[in-house]
């Protein structure tokens, strides 16, 4: 996925080893409280934990759901772990809003 490439290609710039797993945050929005909830049961039976749940001030999404989970960054594991949210996304009528990390060295 392009989004995801500009990640780990701005992770390998700067010394990362994509091969060592550590916390990956991802970022979804929805338009009500019932996908929330369900989305968040699914995504914990999937190993994530939350990280933060918060109610928006916005007419079409409403509420914005922070997970984690230890993933590795390489573009084959990354892709494969966004692909999942994406279609978790396409159930729950979120969108998917990215995911970040931080840089590991060693």
């Amino acid at each position: 996925l392009p989004s995801n490439r500009a990640v780990v290609e701005n992770l390998l710039h700067h010394g990362d080893r994509l091969e060592i797993a550590r916390p990956v945050c991802h970022w979804l929005f929805f338009q009500n409280e019932t996908d929330l909830a369900e989305c968040v049961h699914k995504t914990q039976a999937l190993g994530f934990e939350v990280v933060q749940i918060d109610q928006l001030d916005d007419e079409h999404m409403k509420f914005s759901l922070q997970i984690s989970r230890i993933d590795h960054v390489d573009q084959y594991s990354i892709d494969r772990c966004t692909l999942e949210l994406l279609e978790l996304c396409k159930l729950y009528n979120a969108e998917y809003d990215g995911w970040e990390t931080e840089v590991v060295i060693d």
